[in-house]
């Protein structure tokens, strides 16, 4: 990589979580609906001992990592005094956009090298901080953004290093966040399978299986019976029909949503990313693809 390549790289990131950082502290760019029932409210209740519960968590359907995670934020900014509504919210929202920004420098870096395009890292840099709907999420605190960060590092540590136990870990962390998300390590669990990587696939196995049971012990203490969210969830938003009952897109609309916020030349390039780079990084690829197409098939 050249010197002035390098430097464009910072650039990108540096006006990148600048413009991040400014847009999560001066609005709030979505409907908060995600970030407060799910995450916000449950934290604000185990600080205070009040506030409502709501039916998901009657359900059992939600997990308790996420909001534990923001009730620890919530605790740091009580202890120094920093109660103030409008304050709370935007701190809360300024923390993810950074740590979200710090996930994409790491991942555009991370991923340049992977394919050996580090002195076009940039440019991924630039498509990751400036694609609109990526900017459209910065102003929140759902469960996406808090976990992505988790997502994206570990991604980059087991694509550069199958025996890293951190990224193996990470990724597997993620997926107690945004549920989904545990698609990527079962993906790269099948194609160390397939290339028959015994002594990885068994530690990454063992690493899922450690991170899963310590979600069930956890959310069944603080639930107060046996439980799994993860599995209450999938259940009760297929079979239980409450996802289709908010009504229900044809399966083109995730595409159709992509094109909408995407130029046309990013949307190409997008569709076209897990197709050049499923030879240099298949298990990265072929777990975004299966990523969309899960959300594509899944009526909601």
């Amino acid at each position: 990589m050249t010197k002035s390549s390098r430097k464009l790289f910072w650039l990108v990131v540096l006006i990148g979580t600048l413009t991040r950082g400014v847009v999560a502290y001066k609005f709030q760019t979505r409907a908060w609906i995600d970030e407060i029932w799910v995450v916000l409210d449950p934290a604000y209740r185990m600080l205070t001992g009040v506030g409502p519960v709501e039916r998901d968590w009657v359900w059992q359907v939600r997990d308790h990592v996420p909001q534990v995670l923001a009730f620890l934020w919530l605790k740091t900014l009580s202890v120094i005094g920093i109660t103030d509504g409008p304050t709370v919210l935007a701190s809360v929202r300024v923390g993810t956009a950074l740590a979200t920004a710090a996930a994409f420098a790491y991942f555009a870096d991370g991923l340049s090298k992977v394919f050996n395009v580090v002195k076009y890292s940039w440019i991924i840099a630039l498509t990751l901080f400036f694609i609109p709907e990526l900017i459209h999420y910065s102003a929140t605190s759902d469960l996406s953004v808090i976990g992505t960060p988790f997502l994206l590092f570990g991604l980059i540590l087991l694509e550069r290093d199958r025996k890293s136990v951190l990224g193996g870990l990470l990724m597997s962390f993620s997926s107690l966040i945004r549920f989904q998300f545990g698609i990527f390590p079962a993906v790269f669990l099948f194609g160390m399978l397939w290339r028959k990587e015994w002594k990885n696939a068994i530690q990454l196995a063992l690493i899922g299986t450690t991170v899963l049971f310590f979600d069930f012990a956890f959310n069944s203490w603080m639930y107060g019976n046996a439980v799994l969210p993860m599995l209450n969830y999938f259940t009760v938003n297929t079979t239980g029909g409450v996802a289709s009952s908010y009504g229900v897109t044809p399966f083109y609309f995730a595409f159709e949503l992509l094109w909408r916020h995407t130029t046309e030349i990013i949307f190409i390039c997008v569709a076209l990313t897990p197709i050049i780079a499923i030879q240099k990084a298949p298990a990265l690829s072929l777990g975004a693809v299966f990523f969309f197409i899960l959300h594509a098939i899944v009526p909601h």
